[in-house]
């Protein structure tokens, strides 16, 4: 019981900004400190994803949704477009910019 009257948070918190130091100094130890870390953690999710919801009920529910044809269309329109501006996108001249304009040529002359 002594153990647990002298434990304290205010501890924890103080060795927090020393503990990348650590790692950095004891780079081994610092990669199976975050190994542990990470397999408590996935433990933890695997625990609650299989255990936990796996004794829940699971109902299989048949939805059936219906989608707007106004919508749909909208949708289909808005591809189309974009898709003709996609491609014009490629059709456009683009300037050599290693070659020279002919107003640069006219300011240098």
């Amino acid at each position: 019981m002594s153990i647990l009257q002298r434990f304290h948070f205010d501890t924890i918190l103080r060795l927090m900004p020393r503990v990348p130091q650590w790692m950095g100094e004891n780079p081994f130890l610092g990669f199976l400190a975050l190994l542990f870390f990470a397999l408590l953690v996935s433990s933890g999710v695997f625990y609650h994803y299989v255990f936990v919801a796996g004794d829940a009920d699971a109902t299989s529910e048949i939805v059936q949704t219906r989608f707007d044809q106004r919508a749909l269309e909208q949708i289909t329109q808005t591809w189309q477009k974009r898709e003709e501006k996609f491609n014009q996108a490629g059709k456009d001249q683009t300037r050599n910019i290693f070659v020279p304009s002919q107003k640069a040529k006219e300011l240098t002359e």
